[in-house]
């Protein structure tokens, strides 16, 4: 088999190579850049210019340029399915951002309404009543027994009937009133982005129960549930990043690194300088962010190495970021030798 370079790991190309047996490199597009730098001062670029460029590489560079990874068929589809919800999370994000600048001006009770309670507007009781009530005019026109009624049908169990009398004394206040004509345009135009709104929140519903039940279908699933602050969904988002291959990482240095949690170190004479990790899987390193955020009210160690950074001197962040080093370096270490989580083991030093 001849080695195959190429920018992306993603693609059909990419999978199709893969799946015939085919070893594929792939290549960063600013390796490829400085690469061309060296040849040429001329900031020329083409397609058979950089593929000559990437052929260089690999044989310049053989034997320290990992092949792609390939997941396993468990690993792979979890993958693809934390990434639609990834993108289902970001359109349900967009679209309520859009629909809360229109109940700004057309419906202001509504934007204070839920914005105290889980979710917010993507509240199922919240997308009902607006649907029943998407501007001020009609959310005065409601009475307690349709708004009892509606909050029932979204699903709201405990005290229907005060939340009720809460939402009718919000809905009273006094606002500045529209002319009819106008209030029926954003009417419109309300009731068209909450459809949207609610489709979102429903695809994304959906998604995200999809990927709990694989992450809990996973081999691995119940080491990464026995860590404290580690969900269905977090264990999928991990699962996603690191993989299911036990000889991927050869250490817990290289896992910390992919997943942006260690330093970089710039030194040259009596210069050194310690910055932030920027080159990494940046999703691994957001679902590690709030793995460790996730673990401070449900393990000791973490809070007491969190709190010690903090009164250190590091930031909120880097203190995040060292608890998620910690927790990352026994994963590691739990994966590799199916054990459990042991609090007394990992924060030994800090208990």
């Amino acid at each position: 088999m001849v080695p195959v370079g190429i920018e992306t790991d993603r693609g059909l190309l990419a999978e199709g190579l893969a799946g015939k047996g085919q070893p594929v490199y792939p290549i960063a597009p600013a390796v490829v850049t400085e690469y061309r730098r060296r040849l040429s001062p001329v900031r020329k670029k083409s397609d058979r210019t950089d593929a000559e460029i990437i052929a260089l590489v690999l044989r310049d560079d053989w034997g320290r340029i990992r092949p792609r990874y390939v997941p396993s068929a468990a690993a792979g589809s979890l993958a693809t399915l934390v990434d639609a919800h990834r993108r289902a999370r970001r359109t349900r994000l967009r679209l309520q951002g859009q629909l809360r600048s229109l109940l700004r001006s057309a419906h202001p009770a509504a934007v204070a309404a839920w914005s105290q309670l889980d979710g917010g507007l993507s509240r199922p009781e919240a997308r009902a009543v607006l649907t029943a009530a998407p501007t001020t005019a009609a959310a005065k026109r409601l009475t307690h027994y349709r708004l009892s009624k509606i909050l029932a049908a979204a699903g709201r169990i405990r005290l229907v009937d005060a939340e009720a009398y809460r939402l009718l004394e919000l809905f009273a206040e006094p606002v500045i009133a529209r002319r009819a004509d106008m209030e029926r345009a954003v009417n419109v135009e309300v009731s068209g982005t909450l459809t949207l709104f609610d489709a979102a929140c429903t695809v994304e519903a959906k998604l995200q129960e999809s990927v709990e039940e694989a992450a809990a279908a996973h081999l691995h699933a119940p080491i990464y549930l026995s860590f404290p602050g580690c969900g269905l969904l977090t264990t999928a988002r991990l699962l996603a990043g690191i993989g299911d291959d036990l000889e991927r990482f050869r250490d817990v240095r290289g896992l910390r690194a992919y997943a942006g949690i260690a330093p970089v170190t710039f030194a040259s004479g009596s210069s050194r300088i310690v910055q932030q990790r920027r080159v990494c899987n940046r999703a691994l390193k957001t679902a590690c962010h709030h793995w460790a955020f996730a673990s401070l009210t449900r393990s000791a160690g973490s809070r007491h190495l969190y709190d010690a950074r903090r009164a250190a001197g590091d930031s909120h962040a880097s203190a995040l970021r060292r608890v998620a080093g910690r927790l990352l370096g026994g994963l590691h270490h739990c994966l590799g030798h199916d054990t459990m989580f042991d609090e007394n083991i990992l924060f030994r030093s800090d208990l």
